[in-house]
């Protein structure tokens, strides 16, 4: 699961580029032989994330970062690598 939210939303990104790219060149004589594969993902770790309890959970490191600046050079607020993710079935 992705924890950043530079990492989360790059994911959804991405999972929006699948979307389009499998509508744009659908092959719809396969759709109608199966109609999931069409089906939009749907990552549970995107529509299960609670983005309220995520900021209450941070806050406290996030206000450090910002208003300590020895805190902010030991923890920089740059992203890290983002997780690998898949799209679809």
């Amino acid at each position: 699961m992705c924890r950043d939210r530079y990492d989360r939303v790059k994911a959804v990104q991405k999972t929006g580029e699948s979307v389009r790219n499998t509508w744009h060149k659908t092959d719809w004589n396969k759709v109608a032989e199966d109609p999931a594969t069409v089906k939009l993902p749907y990552e549970d770790w995107i529509h299960q994330f609670d983005a309220e309890r995520h900021a209450e959970e941070v806050f406290d490191d996030i206000l450090k970062r910002v208003t300590e600046p020895q805190v902010m050079d030991e923890a920089p607020l740059l992203p890290k690598e983002p997780e690998a993710v898949t799209v679809g079935g």
